[in-house]
């Protein structure tokens, strides 16, 4: 079989959360870890040093919203001094990048550069639109 949802972790940190999703791998018994949206950098890496995570397999951030984002490149610079994350998935879902958006954008492509992180766009637009 594949892999199995073992425990997803609601982290509330006021204004926003992140989820951290805990999968089994059935084939290698190893743990996969999903990130989903980082708004508070430190209540995150308390969660993970507590079940000794040092490898992310998939972040998302799924939208640019500083409620869903804010905490995204503090946290990639904390854990990445001794983590490994594997690939970033983001949404660039405003027709003009903002500048929380250009943020994480550049930091996302530095560390693409630096480390090898696979990056890979969404294609939802989260952004409402006025019909005519």
């Amino acid at each position: 079989m594949g892999e199995m949802c073992q425990k997803v972790k609601f982290l509330d940190v006021g204004h926003g959360d992140s989820s951290v999703i805990y999968l089994k791998n059935g084939q290698s018994g190893n743990e996969n870890v999903i990130i989903v949206d980082i708004v508070d950098s430190d209540k995150l890496l308390i969660e993970l040093k507590s079940h000794e995570i040092n490898v992310i397999d998939l972040i998302i951030i799924s939208h640019s919203d500083i409620d869903h984002c804010r905490g995204v490149n503090d946290f990639l610079e904390k854990f990445m001094v001794t983590g490994n994350v594997k690939s970033i998935c983001f949404n660039l879902d405003k027709r003009q990048l903002t500048q929380v958006m250009r943020l994480f954008f550049k930091k996302f492509l530095e560390i693409h550069r630096k480390k090898k992180v696979e990056l890979l766009t969404g294609d939802i637009d989260t952004s409402i639109q006025k019909k005519n």
